[in-house]
């Protein structure tokens, strides 16, 4: 008996070591991180191809096919501030310039996105104008004029966001494409939801409670209702601005604003001059901004200012300043271009927003149970499946249980979960010790087959032996197992988080034990828990 309690306690210390994966947001299994040059690299090597042309990203365009949407053309677009990678953007196939066709790959762009990601964060499918169009011809003049807001937001583990939309150029006309976007927007929303005091507020108003108590705050200010949830008033020396609340959808609760500045059309001096004295207010108030982004989209960056207003009218103007804090909100601080002229927004949230955007997260499922609640409901819940609860070999954060799983007998399955509150935050399964390859082997491929049939193709995958000669036979091969020189790993994201499958090894009074172990990470409680560790920094 003491011989397995060690054996329990080598195996958690060995699950927490491969549960460390890495946050970042994976396009073809390639981590979105580090220079645009080493991604593209990466993407020649994937079989994509490198396309010159004469636009403002030609150094950063390849074409090539992406599964399951077909031949697609992708962007990379840099953070001119440090030169890394900030997005990729796919452009999807569509069979022609037709609304229809838009619509039809705009469809299937949800349900596969849905598929890997779970339900949207945020959705709108509609136009901004004053009636709806009703034929395909009035669809996509309202696309020209800037007024198409078909948008789906997704997240991904660590707080990375995809965004889906429809867009429109003079080159290509419209295009359905897929934003995939660094986590930086997930640090605001959990920002937002972890700090311990409100924004400062607005105009000496707290952004809190519910819409009816701050418009009645905003009339007492002499600004006047325009519509549901919009208002129009002077603030300070910029003139009539205009107020647009957001709410947590379906409750009255306000979770922050849209100030709309007023339109500086004629002279980029103008412009920039206001852009750039918000910010500086915004500095005095929030300190330094977490990110700053101030370009043209261009591959000769405008000199004139009659050169950088036309920019800015082609929407290739890029001036972003955003401010996150930890008093519980951001501010997005832009200038950007509409229909009927040029503007400067300022988005500024509070903590509603990022309870919001973890509400709408959805939980990675372990055996159809989603990873979060209470731990004793949750074994409960896994008792009822014929798992077992086995209190002698729980130690502090784990309760181990044993039975079938996936068919194998005689599995351990151990439920992670914080000390304090006990809630349930990340599970994982090691199946019986084998001391054959044959039938190691066997169980690892088994469970990715099964896995890649349910959740689609892995992400990332990694099948080598460390320092092996060309040819090993099996006996060789359960050798490096033994020796901690196999690296066999897979990775699958699933909605609400993300699958490891790997072959391990560890040692107990001399005596080895090699298993293939699953570890369920919650995206969520991921993201959290990253948050909280920063917190004890």
């Amino acid at each position: 008996m003491k011989k397995f309690f060690l054996l329990v306690s080598f195996v958690l210390v060995g699950l927490l070591i491969h549960a460390q994966s890495s946050t970042h947001l994976f396009f073809e299994g390639i981590p979105i991180e580090g220079s645009v040059e080493e991604f593209g690299k990466k993407l020649k090597e994937k079989g994509f191809t490198q396309v010159d042309e004469t636009d403002s990203i030609k150094e950063f365009k390849f074409i090539g096919n992406v599964n399951p949407f077909g031949l697609c053309s992708v962007f990379l677009t840099p953070n001119p501030n440090i030169g890394d990678i900030a997005a990729v953007i796919l452009s999807l196939p569509k069979a022609d310039n037709s609304w229809i066709a838009l619509s039809v790959a705009y469809t299937k762009a949800k349900d596969v996105l849905e598929q890997q990601y779970g339900k949207p964060f945020f959705t709108m499918d509609t136009f901004n104008s004053e009636e709806q169009p009703v034929t395909d011809a009035e669809k996509i003049k309202e696309l020209k004029h800037g007024n198409c807001k078909y948008i789906t937001v997704y997240t991904a583990v660590g707080g990375s966001m995809i965004v889906l939309t429809i867009t429109y150029n003079e080159n290509d006309g419209g295009q359905v494409v897929v934003i995939y976007g660094s986590n930086g927007l997930g640090e605001l929303m959990s920002m937002a939801m972890n700090g311990e005091k409100e924004v400062s507020g607005f105009e000496g108003i707290p952004i809190e409670g519910t819409v009816e108590d701050f418009s009645k705050a905003l009339l007492e200010k002499d600004f006047t209702q325009t519509g549901d949830n919009e208002f129009i008033g002077n603030w300070g020396n910029y003139g009539r601005c205009e107020i647009q609340l957001m709410t947590v959808p379906d409750t009255d609760q306000v979770m922050g604003y849209v100030m709309i500045f007023p339109k500086k059309d004629a002279d980029w001096a103008e412009l920039s001059a206001t852009y750039f004295s918000i910010k500086e207010l915004f500095r005095s108030s929030y300190g330094e901004p977490e990110s700053c982004k101030e370009t043209f989209e261009l591959a000769k960056q405008p000199v004139t200012d009659a050169d950088k207003l036309l920019a800015v009218n082609n929407d290739k103007c890029r001036y972003s300043t955003n401010f996150f804090f930890p008093e519980a909100g951001g501010v997005i601080l832009s200038i950007v271009h509409v229909n009927d002229g040029n503007q400067i927004s300022a988005f500024v949230t509070n903590r509603n927003f990022g309870k919001h955007f973890v509400d709408q997260m959805s939980h990675l499922k372990f055996m159809g149970i989603p990873i979060d609640g209470p731990l004793n409901l949750f074994v409960d819940e896994l008792e009822d499946k014929g798992l077992r609860e086995v209190p002698y070999f729980s130690q502090e954060g784990v309760t181990v249980m044993q039975g079938t799983f996936a068919g194998y007998r005689d599995c351990n399955i151990y439920v992670f979960h914080s000390d304090d509150k006990g809630k349930v935050k990340m599970v994982a399964v090691s199946f019986p010790s084998l001391d054959k390859w044959e039938h190691l082997s066997s169980n690892y491929f088994s469970i990715k087959e099964k896995l890649t049939k349910k959740y689609g193709e892995p992400y990332e995958c990694v099948e080598e032996f460390q320092s092996a000669p060309r040819v090993i036979d099996d006996l060789m091969k359960m050798h490096f197992v033994e020796t901690d020189r196999c690296k066999y790993s897979t990775k699958f994201y699933a909605p609400g988080g993300v699958i490891q499958l790997s072959i391990t090894h560890i040692k107990v009074d001399y005596k080895d034990y090699c298993n293939v172990h699953l570890i369920y990470n919650d995206g969520v409680n991921s993201l959290l828990e990253r948050d909280n560790s920063i917190d004890d920094l």
